[in-house]
């Protein structure tokens, strides 16, 4: 069919699809179905999987590969029959991720009465909870890496970033990986700091660990998203959501170097006392919808975090 829309690049950053993209089905023109692809690397190229069944006539094998060819310079969608991969359906384009508002075009062994689009998934929130997809010795596994929190239920952090947990079981043993930042770079790792084992990582220093890691021997796909993103408020998202977030990191910081302190006898009352004002302040600006305090309030407020004032 034909079709009028931009053919030019359209995902100008990685992290357009840093979080896979999603495969919308139509029959004759009707949405019937729409399959989630994960974000994986194999070191040099980044490539999108799912391993769920679709509703293609004739039926596609599971799974289902989304990888660019520089050979004809198009995104293609295949699978593999056993033998050799079976590329069904293509899209034009140098962009860095298969994403268009265009049809895809699909082979002459697809129904003519099909047609695909293709998104991109949005990341969510790393707040408390990330989603882990992995292939470990041939096997598939997912799984819910929660952020790390001491017996107060106070977050932890390393390099000034939270990091989180997730257990897999493999046979009945229990096998627990930590994702954590490492100046520049996130890692997963059996153990936390320089002395850990390296499983895979990411070369992206963005807030939260999202994305295709490095794979390994064992970890031959190994891929982030985000949790559903929750307002406090449920209806509410704050104006000063960086700013806000920037001053979350510094105080789980805080919250570590004095619990630091502790371990070595000195006593920190007073700084635990600022520290939970600080944290106050924060839920106050985050929470609050517009209007309720005036803006000269939040700045002050705003400002309390890093000086004494009276607001």
């Amino acid at each position: 069919m034909s079709c009028n829309c931009n053919h030019t690049p359209n995902c100008t950053e990685v992290s357009t699809c840093l979080c896979g993209v999603i495969m919308d089905i139509y029959d004759d023109g009707v949405l019937i179905e729409s399959i989630v692809f994960n974000t994986y690397t194999d070191g040099t190229n980044v490539f999108f999987e799912t391993t769920e069944d679709t509703a293609f006539n004739p039926p596609a094998t599971s799974p289902l590969t989304i990888s660019y060819s520089s050979v004809s310079t198009e995104w293609q969608l295949s699978y593999n029959d056993g033998d050799d991969t079976v590329v069904f359906g293509s899209f034009d384009g140098t962009s860095i991720c298969p994403i268009s508002d265009c049809d895809w075009v699909l082979t002459s062994d697809v129904s003519s009465t099909y047609s695909i689009k293709v998104r991109s998934v949005d990341c969510g929130c790393c707040d408390e909870e990330l989603n882990v997809a992995l292939t470990y010795l041939g096997d598939d596994y997912t799984a819910t890496a929660s952020v790390v929190k001491d017996e107060y239920g106070n977050t932890l952090a390393y390099n000034g970033y939270p990091y989180y947990s997730f257990t897999i079981y493999i046979g009945d043993e229990p096998f627990t990986y930590y994702i954590w930042f490492n100046v520049d770079e996130w890692y997963v790792s059996e153990e936390i700091g320089p002395t850990g084992v390296f499983m895979t990582k990411v070369d992206v220093t963005t807030e939260c660990p999202f994305g295709p890691y490095d794979t390994t021997v064992e970890f031959t796909r190994f891929s982030v998203t985000g949790a559903e993103c929750f307002d406090c408020c449920n209806y509410y998202t704050p104006r000063f959501s960086n700013f806000i977030k920037k001053k979350k990191y510094q105080l789980v910081d805080g919250i570590s170097a004095i619990r630091s302190k502790e371990l070595f006898g000195f006593k920190c009352g007073p700084e635990w006392t600022d520290l939970a004002k600080q944290h106050l302040i924060l839920n106050v600006l985050h929470c609050l919808p517009y209007g309720v305090l005036c803006e000269e309030t939040e700045q002050c407020l705003m400002n309390n975090l890093n000086e004494n004032c009276n607001c």
